[in-house]
């Protein structure tokens, strides 16, 4: 048995024997036999044997005739060889004739390519900006098939015509099943490498298939005149740098031509293969069979396949790290640039998208505002105690202040602008498109108008979402603003013509119900854009996050949301979670300021101007991820509240709130830099580039087992470096080991910063990390070898959950807390964290994942458990004449100072312990607890809240001693014994 696989068809017998000018005529259709020529093979081939090599390179075109190259002519010279031959011997033979052969659809993976050559050639060129312009047809049909099919053409034959007596041509192609044009192909290329350029690009990538010879020669010119002009120049005045850039320059542009050449026979001219042979292949095998071996180019969706192509060629050619096709299924990166540039791109771009929305006129809703019952009732009021000129200035300048000019013209000036930005300091803009698709089928008569509901980690989320509803032509939303914007002059004008509407910082404090004209006149604005069937956005936790974590939401806007159901306003409501993840957050450096107690500046237009450096950093990608809408209707008949007859309670109110705070946190996507501060943080001494990326992978697998999308699928060590340079101001590196970057006692900040970004992962372990400390905390001899009563070990959890009742957001849906706990410990012993036995849990001693884990979780918790321990200690170590009432501000500054001191002196092992935002948190939960409790505010203090402790001193001791359990009687004796066994962590983290 004889085999041959020829990779190119003989395409240039159709015009060297009258039967292939036939084919010709017959709409380029190729026969699977072999094309006869006029003059005989054998005689062919003996006159070029005795050629010399030389003799061959100066007379080849003259021998190929009218063959593309001499690829082609031997080929086709082998087969007519095979096919005289074979007449003489009657010998069993197949020829497999491929077409353009591009990387594997699945086997050995998806992508696989091994090579530059063929369509990869042209595709890798493209992608680097070398090749800009092929001539050819675009319409054409570009024959091409994947390695694998074409392996298992081969395998098959082989076995289907092995006792064959003739000679037999199996075409490999997919022109006749499935025809991929030019078009498309180069369509699809172009778009793969503007969302992932790779690093090594010459150029922009801006490949096109060009019909004109002269637009060919044309595009050809623009860039070899200006090549040819910098090497004139550069050979006569340039330096020796410049002269290696010219001729590296030309060669690139000479071997662009060399490959155009090559490949223009191809895009210029178009064959139709048949492929009977192909159909006899696939009735050979038996049903198993055909799902081993591909034969069927039908089930090819040249769309996937040629993305996979492209990736293998960036992945496995260029070796550089790059996301799969599959992991981006369903996402849009917004920030992709078309295919097409042009001077105007971007002023085109904000002409065409966005909603032509005309919102209500600001004196029409001023008007129904105003006659509104609810706000005459607070006019009469005002009007009865000062009489009605001032209730009158005070209603104008409460909606003054208040409302929003929204504008179509500014918001398409602002949505250019935007475009540019995003374009310049991010990466990538990636958004599931899911559930924003299914706005557009909202009927507002019947499912009511949608309230978005985003995170808020940065000023840029309002810019984002905006953005993104632009960019889908749908209506940009109204955004309820703090008022910290007002006063920038054209800047806020400009913000509340976007749709932006002001409103004070503390609604669910005492001073908005001390002002009911406010109150009324918010209320109605509210019910009156929801009832325009405008999108309202509405940031629930009340604030940017300082410190990662998710905020305790603010319930008094959503109340007035929701009051518009109850009002019979509103058929429904369509509550949209939206959660946003940074690489790198825009304004994250001044973060760390705030938590340290000092104040926040004043937003104004120098600050504007001063940030204006934003525009010469990277930030790296944006993740948008819209959770499942919420039928507040629906939502509320699950909880067994009617409606519209019955008002929900602020508990009910409350219990939504929450429950739109954990679809946020569920839907946030990890990002590297989340995994590499959490990582960093637990060795604060250093860690070796290769332990890091150990720890990352590791890490990743563990939040990937929860649920939780990571924002990158490269490889660990490309999305470590990568998170490396967003993390680069705040991490040095010595040799190859990398530490967080702390210096003098001024830098400490930079630790802050890195726990911000830990911080965001925090609640994917947070039930998990709290039994896990609990057990440690029984100490070395219990924790690891005898074993702790379940029930002691839930009880210990169960007070550490109650004691961060303030700091995370409660998660328990249904039954008992301990049930809840109980669940999660048997979750642990699943994962090989720990063993449950006769009634006793412990950790498993010499395992490394139970180790890792152990470690991982301490770091997470102690930072907090310090804060509250500092806490409840300097609220103890108060004597009785220092317990008056203290504003609780100044009090909270106290603790804070006297934290630091505690580090200082080497108590506490964590400088996050010092955060004000946790301290805030532990003040209130003593607060709750008793131990403080509210005093009345003496004037120079008014408007103030003051504290006072309450509690006795055996119940501060008491706290104090449970607190301080978990830091230092167990605890250090622990950690001490994870660090013995894995002497490169830490749990507690070396001092610095």
């Amino acid at each position: 048995f004889f085999f041959l696989m020829i990779r190119r068809p003989p395409r240039s017998t159709q015009s060297r024997s009258s039967a292939a000018s036939d084919v010709y005529k017959r709409q380029g259709w190729v026969e699977e036999k072999v094309y006869p020529d006029i003059e005989d093979p054998e005689v062919v081939f003996n006159r070029l044997s005795a050629m010399t090599v030389e003799q061959l390179r100066k007379t080849d075109k003259e021998l190929i005739g009218t063959y593309p190259n001499t690829y082609t002519f031997t080929k086709g010279l082998a087969e007519r060889l095979l096919l005289k031959k074979n007449a003489q011997l009657n010998l069993s033979v197949t020829i497999v004739r491929p077409t353009i052969v591009g990387a594997s659809l699945r086997d050995p993976f998806r992508g696989w390519v091994d090579s530059i050559a063929a369509a990869g050639a042209l595709y890798l060129l493209g992608g680097l900006g070398i090749i800009k312009t092929v001539q050819g047809n675009p319409d054409y049909i570009g024959d091409q098939i994947p390695a694998d099919f074409v392996s298992d053409t081969t395998i098959v034959s082989a076995a289907c015509y092995s006792n064959s007596n003739k000679l037999n041509v199996v075409h490999s192609s997919s022109s006749t099943r499935n025809p991929l044009q030019w078009k498309l192909a180069s369509e699809i290329v172009q778009l793969y490498w503007r969302e992932n350029p790779p690093e090594k690009r010459l150029e922009l990538v801006d490949f096109r298939i060009v019909k004109s010879p002269l637009v060919f020669q044309l595009h050809g010119l623009k860039r070899k005149v200006p090549a040819r002009l910098f090497s004139t120049y550069a050979n006569l005045v340039g330096t020796p740098s410049q002269k290696k850039k010219a001729n590296r320059l030309l060669k690139v542009l000479s071997r662009a031509d060399g490959v155009a050449e090559t490949f223009r026979w191809f895009t210029s001219h178009e064959w139709i293969f048949n492929t009977q042979k192909m159909q006899e292949l696939q009735n050979f095998c038996s049903p198993e069979e055909r799902e081993i071996f591909l034969l069927d180019p039908s089930i090819i969706d040249w769309r996937v396949y040629l993305r996979y192509f492209c990736w293998g060629l960036h992945r496995l050619v260029l070796k550089e790290s790059v996301d799969t096709p599959d992991s981006t299924q369903g996402q849009r990166n917004l920030l992709t640039k078309p295919l097409d540039e042009y001077l105007f791109d971007d002023i085109v771009w904000a002409y065409r998208q966005g909603s032509n929305f005309q919102a209500r006129g600001s004196a029409e809703v001023r008007s129904l505002v105003m006659g509104s019952p609810r706000v005459q009732s607070a006019m009469r009021d005002i009007i009865s105690k000062h009489g009605e000129a001032e209730a009158t200035r005070r209603a104008s300048e409460i909606c003054n202040q208040m409302f929003a000019c929204y504008d179509m013209r500014v918001i398409r000036t602002m949505a250019w602008f935007l475009h540019k930005i995003f374009k310049t300091i991010f990466d990538k803009l990636v958004i599931t498109e899911t559930q924003l698709a299914l706005l557009r089928s909202i009927d507002p008569r019947t499912h009511g108008p949608v309230v978005l509901v985003p995170t808020q980690r940065s000023y840029m989320d309002f810019l984002v979402i905006a953005y993104i509803f632009y960019a889908y032509k749908l209506r940009t939303p109204f955004v309820a603003s703090h008022e910290d914007w007002l006063g920038i002059g054209l800047i806020t004008r400009v913000i509340r013509a976007s749709g932006a509407f002001f409103v004070k910082h503390k609604l669910d404090s005492d001073q908005y119900e001390e002002d009911p004209l406010y109150a009324a006149i918010l209320h109605e604005y509210i019910h009156r854009l929801l009832v325009d069937d405008c999108y309202l956005e509405l940031f629930i936790e009340g604030g940017r996050s300082r410190s990662g974590k998710m905020s305790a939401p603010q319930m008094k806007v959503l109340d007035v949301i929701v009051d518009a159901v109850y009002d019979k306003k509103l058929p429904d409501l369509q509550l949209l979670p939206i959660a946003i993840s940074y690489d790198r957050v825009v304004e994250v450096e001044t973060f760390p300021f705030e938590l340290l107690g000092e104040e926040k500046v004043k937003e104004s237009l120098l600050r504007l101007v001063k940030a204006s450096s934003i525009l010469t950093q990277n930030f790296g990608r944006i993740y948008v991820e819209f959770a499942e809408r919420v039928s507040l209707r629906d939502w509320l008949r699950d909880k067994g509240v009617p409606t519209p007859e019955t008002r929900p309670s602020r508990e009910v109110v409350e219990t939504l709130a929450y429950d739109l705070v954990e679809r946020l946190e569920d839907s946030l996507v990890v990002m590297p830099t989340a995994l590499v501060a959490a990582t960093l943080l637990m060795h604060r001494k250093g860690i070796s580039e290769d332990r890091l990326i150990q720890t990352v992978e590791f890490l990743k697998g563990e939040v990937i087992a929860r649920g939780h999308k990571i924002g990158s699928s490269n490889e660990n060590a490309s999305a470590v470096r990568s998170a490396i340079t967003f993390l680069e101001r705040i991490v040095i590196r010595r040799r190859d080991m990398f530490s967080p970057s702390i210096s003098p006692k001024q830098d400490y900040k930079n630790l802050l910063l890195l726990a911000y970004y830990r911080n965001t992962i925090v609640s994917v372990f947070f039930h998990e990390a709290l039994l896990v400390v609990a057990l440690v905390a029984f100490g070395e001899a219990l924790a690891w070898r005898e074993g702790v009563s379940v029930d002691r070990l839930l009880e210990e959890a169960l007070f550490l959950h109650d004691l961060f009742a303030k700091e995370f957001i409660p998660r328990i849906k249904s039954g008992s807390k301990m049930q809840f706990y109980e669940s999660i410990l048997k979750r642990l012993s699943e994962q090989g964290v720990l063993t449950v036995e006769d009634g006793k849990a412990k950790l498993i001693r010499r395992n490394r994942k139970s180790e890792l884990s152990t470690a991982f979780f301490c770091s997470l918790i102690l930072p907090f458990l310090e804060a509250y321990w500092a806490t409840i200690l300097y609220i103890q170590s108060l004597t009785q004449e220092e317990r008056r009432p203290t504003v609780d501000r100044k009090l909270m500054q106290e603790i804070q100072w006297y934290s630091m001191t505690l580090y200082e002196e080497r108590a506490l092992d964590y400088y996050e312990a010092c955060s004000l935002d946790t301290i805030r948190n532990a003040v209130n939960l003593f607060t709750d607890w008793g131990v403080l409790t509210k005093a009345q505010a003496s004037p120079e203090n008014k408007g103030e809240r003051m504290l006072v402790i309450a509690a006795e001193e055996d119940t501060l001791q008491t706290h104090e001693n449970h607190v301080r359990k978990f830091l230092k009687n167990g605890y250090t004796n622990g950690a001490n014994e994870v660090q013995r066994r894995t002497p490169p962590l830490s749990i507690a983290g070396p001092r610095l």
